[in-house]
């Protein structure tokens, strides 16, 4: 909190203790799912629009335009990395085969991602109060999605359906620098 101390009247920090993270990883242990349940309460505490970015991202110009995109039928993305069905990499082709023709059982739906949709990075989300149906079901996807198949993007992927199917996603790569493709790979 005090690295923010500067710009304290636009920015509000709140503590996550080791035990929260833990918890917030759930059965699978996984790291990304804490974004998920972090998200969760914070539209439960906080009200309007909102712009969630990963650690290693920074405004390349003013994000006013970003929160103008934002509202019921309109979310952010950081940019689409690949359409599932392309073979653009092998992690997407190992999605591709993970979700064609499966279906996922979540507690008031089923759902099929369609391999016409695009894997979107999830390194900065913006959407606007109320959402919690829309993270409940992202992380519930996200666990059913988890307990067949462990691999790193699940959280993602789970964004990336739900924000394509319910809303219209804007990218963001104009305003926000994410540089996660130069981050060591042993560290993902």
């Amino acid at each position: 909190a005090a690295f923010f101390s500067d710009i304290s009247q636009y920015v509000v920090c709140e503590p996550m203790t080791p035990a929260m993270v833990q918890e917030w990883k759930g059965e699978h242990n996984f790291v990304h799912r804490v974004k998920v349940k972090m998200l969760m309460q914070f539209a439960q505490k906080y009200e309007g629009k909102f712009i969630y970015l990963d650690s290693d991202t920074w405004f390349k110009s003013h994000p006013q335009p970003l929160f103008d995109l934002i509202d019921e039928k309109n979310a952010l993305l950081h940019l689409p990395e690949a359409q599932l069905k392309s073979k653009a990499n092998p992690i997407i082709e190992k999605i591709n085969r993970f979700v064609k023709g499966r279906e996922f059982v979540l507690s008031n739906s089923k759902e099929t991602i369609p391999t016409e949709y695009y894997m979107w990075n999830a390194g900065v989300i913006g959407l606007q109060t109320p959402v919690m149906p829309l993270l409940d079901k992202v992380l519930e996807l996200t666990d059913a999605m988890l307990a067949q198949y462990q691999k790193h993007v699940m959280e993602q992927l789970a964004f990336s359906y739900f924000l394509q199917k319910e809303y219209t996603p804007h990218r963001s790569d104009e305003e926000i620098e994410h540089y996660w493709p130069f981050c060591n790979a042993a560290e993902i």
